[in-house]
Order: C-alpha cells, then structure tokens, then sequence
C-alpha cells in the first residue's frame, strides 16, 4: 500500500509530529501531495524561527505561503522588522509575539505595533543598558491579556510601567523579570488597576511585602510567583487573604519564609494544587505538622506536595494527608525520617493519578515498599528512591511491621478497579513506569533489582549507581534486565570507587 493512498487527514497528522525544520527542508519536496499538507494551517499555529532555510528567497517563498496562519511567533527582531517590506507578508492573525535582545531598535518596535495592533500576547527580552521607556510607552497602544519583560536594568521606568498597566483593563498574565530598581507601590498600584490578573511572577530581588498590601482582593489570581528574600510570612498572610482562588504559589528563594506562612495559605486557599519552594531555604521545623493538617483539611484538590528536612513529623498526619488529597500527581520526600512502608501502602491505594515519586533519606522505608509501590501506581511514570539505605533483599521478614506488609503486597484491594476516577479498567492492569532511580540504594540485592525490572516491563531509563560494591556479576545482571524490559534505553550501573 502506498502511502498516499491513506486520507490526507492521517497524514497530516503524521506531519504534526515532525519538527518545522523537517517539514521545510524533507516533507514539503517528496511530492505535490505532501508539499501541499505540509502548508496546512494546523502545522503552523506555532510558527519558531530557525536557520532552516537555504537563503532569504527561501524563506520569503515559505513566509509568504504560511504568515497568514500563524498565531504564535517567535523570531528575530530584525527578521521580522524586514517581512513587512513584502505586502503579503503581514502577520495578519498573529496573536502572540515573542522578541529578544532588543537594542537601539525602536523604529523595529514601532512598526510592529502599528502592523500587529492586534497582539494579545508578547514576551520582550532587552538588553541591561536598553533604555526602556519609550518601549514602554508604545506598548500602551496594544491591548494585552499576557505580558512578559525581561530587563536588567538600573533606570527608574516605574512610572512608564504605571502607564502600562493602566491602558490593560484585560491583562490576565503579567511576568517581570530583572527590574532591579523596581518598587513595592509600582506592582502594587497596577495590581489595584489590573484586577483580572491570574497569572503573576515577579523574578526579581528587590520587591517585599507591600506588593500585596492592597486596598482590593485578587479573585482572579491563581498562580504566583515570587524570587525575593525580602518577602516572608507577613507577604504569604497578605496574599492569602486577598487571592483565595489561588492554585499555585512558587517561592522558591524566599528564604525569610517558614511553614507558618504556608499554613496560612493552605487554610485559606482551598483550591491550591502546588507550593514550590527550595529544599535548601525553609528552615525548622516548626509547624510542619499543622501544615500536614491543614493540607489535609482544606486542600482537597492538591495535585503536587513538597516535604523536606523533617525530623519532627508524624507518620500518622502523614497518612491522613495521602487519604484526603487523593488528586495527588506529584510527592517529594526527603529527609522525612518518619516516612515508612505503611506510607507508602496508603499512597499506592489512595493517590491514583500519581505520575511521579521523588523518596531520598527515607531510610525506614524497605524493598517490599517499593515493590508494592511500583505494583499498585498504575499511573506512575517515574519513580526515584535515592540513598534509601533501608531497601535490602525483597520478603525478608525483618520485622512484624515487614511481614505484615508483604502478606498484602499484592493484595488486588489496593487498586479498585471500579473506583470512578479510572475510566479505562484495562489501562490499572498494566504498569507504565518509564523511569527508576534507585541511585546510592547501597544495601539493594540483585534480587530486588531483578524483581523490580520484572514488574515494570515498561521501563526507558534504569539509574543503579552507587548500589553495588561487587561489580562481578553486573553483566550478568544486566543481561537479565534487558530481557524484562525490551524497551529500556539507559542503564546506568557504577560501583562505588567511580563516583
């Protein structure tokens, strides 16, 4: 059967997953038929400019065909500036616009607004010694729903962003990166004058507190995001009282802030699905338990949760925790001393959409947990378990705890198959762990290794470093693994001395 002989439809759904370079260079010259699917407008919604081209008739002759199409552009300045000299190369739908590196181009700007006064979206990236202010003011002329501004400037344009945010009564996303100079009342004043903002971050160092110190309530803000080390609980107070619709808080490199403040907005913020922060800056562990309940008791809808460094938490809030926020997608545990196989054993019958798993230092934790785990996930995509020096050789029977746990490992209970949350009964009884980390895991047997890789047939990616000391039968353990899993990619097996 020839390959044209199947529906255009198929094929151009086929074209759909090629990259644009090969649809520029390969697919467009094999035949008629391909040259005219490969201008189809589904494949260039998203148009990215890249040195795809023989030359610049090339790329004038393919421009003229597709401009018409895309929504979304991402291209060189300069590259852009010299299309509009074509009458038929006018961006004409073109909805979202993203520029970098812009210096002493004004004119360049000048006329993209006046060509594209129709552009919801766009993303600009100057350089430091850029003088921003008549950007500025040009870009009141468009009527913005998501704005982004890369500058790493020293000159004072708060006033000009003041401008800015006034002329966008429908700015819903508003990203500022850079802006050393940049004040408290300038973010606090245009949040006063934008009220349909749901999408805030704020990727610079100099701002605190006060920019949710406002007179009005955000009802639309759902995720925010924050780099300062001036901002601490007093911020997460105000905000949470302001943004009760939130649904993700980054503030990774706020270092002034404790679990105190993220209580605070977990009670007050029931749809919250994601709280990012480093590992390395909430310090203490005070209110780490209260935190786990009020999580549990006001946050239903969490999809993503972030534990590390405890020494102090209860396994029992733990467990009421992984009962109640059965949407989970996403766990990282480390340092949690408490965390057991009982832990895992809940999260395995409870969390069902659970694609990803980062356990370290948990070392209570043991080799029939993490078999039961990669059972019963049905879900799981990847699973990393690093320097858990618990997980020996699998149905020891160390303990009553251990063996008790092994006598349900495979217990068909821990996955109902009739739960309405999984709509597809044949897709629960078949693993798709794709990756497993098991890096550092130094008292694991071969056994173990062998047993896991029978139970995730599905697996790309293996990483055993640092868990054997014996490298005498790596070969023969590798040959076992590659008849488990034909569709493993990487292996990675290092002994101790190399690392």
């Amino acid at each position: 059967m020839n390959i044209n002989q199947l529906p255009s439809e198929i094929i151009l759904n086929m074209f759909s997953y090629l990259p644009q370079n090969d649809l520029i260079n390969g697919a467009c010259h094999v035949c008629m038929l391909w040259y005219e699917i490969s201008l189809s407008p589904r494949l260039w919604k998203n148009f990215y400019y890249a040195k795809a081209y023989k030359d610049f008739s090339h790329f004038y002759l393919h421009i003229a065909k597709i401009n018409h199409h895309v929504r979304h552009l991402q291209i060189p300045l300069s590259t852009m500036y010299s299309c509009f000299t074509f009458p038929n190369i006018q961006w004409e739908n073109l909805e979202s616009l993203h520029l970098r590196n812009i210096f002493s181009r004004y004119k360049c700007i000048e006329t993209i607004v006046q060509k594209c006064g129709f552009l919801k979206h766009i993303t600009v990236i100057f350089e430091a010694n850029t003088d921003i202010r008549r950007y500025l003011n040009l870009l009141t002329q468009l009527s913005l729903e998501s704005l982004e501004i890369e500058w790493s400037g020293n000159q004072y344009v708060d006033s000009y962003l003041i401008s800015l945010l006034r002329k966008q009564p429908n700015l819903k996303s508003l990203n500022l990166t850079g802006w050393h100079s940049l004040n408290d009342d300038t973010i606090a004043k245009g949040l006063e004058k934008c009220q349909n903002i749901e999408k805030l971050r704020l990727l610079t160092s100099q701002i605190s507190n006060s920019i949710v110190d406002i007179s009005v309530p955000l009802h639309s803000l759902t995720e925010f995001t924050i780099r300062s080390e001036n901002f601490d609980d007093s911020g997460l107070r105000s905000l949470a009282n302001r943004a009760s619709s939130l649904r993700l808080l980054d503030i990774r490199e706020c270092i002034q802030i404790t679990y105190r403040g993220l209580t605070c907005i977990a009670r007050h913020c029931s749809l919250l699905e994601s709280v990012q922060f480093d590992k390395f800056l909430i310090e203490g562990n005070s209110g780490i338990n209260s935190y786990i309940s009020t999580l549990s008791d006001c946050c239903p809808r969490l999809k993503q949760l972030q534990l590390i460094r405890l020494d102090t938490i209860f396994e029992d809030r733990l467990l009421n925790l992984f009962t109640s926020v059965k949407f989970l997608q996403s766990i990282t545990l480390e340092n949690v001393d408490e965390i057991s196989n009982t832990s895992l054993f809940v999260i395995g019958k409870h969390c069902l959409y659970l694609t990803d798993i980062y356990l370290r230092k948990c070392h209570m934790i043991s080799a029939d947990g993490v078999m039961f785990f990669a059972k019963n996930c049905k879900r799981l995509k990847s699973l990393n378990v690093l320097y858990c020096n618990g997980i020996k050789d699998v149905c020891k029977g160390e303990n009553t705890m251990e063996r008790d746990f092994s006598t349900m490992e495979f217990e068909d209970e821990a996955i109902n198959e009739s739960d309405s949350r999984l709509n597809d009964l044949n897709y629960v009884n078949h693993s798709h762990l794709l990756k497993l980390d098991l890096t550092q895991c130094s008292n694991i047997t071969t056994r173990t290794v062998i047993r896991l890789a029978k139970l995730c047939s599905d697996l790309r990616e293996l990483n055993l470093d640092n868990c054997f000391r014996n490298m005498e039968h790596v070969h023969e353990l590798k040959s076992k693994i590659f008849v488990s899993c034909r569709f493993l990619k990487n292996i990675h097996i290092y002994p101790f001395n190399i690392l």
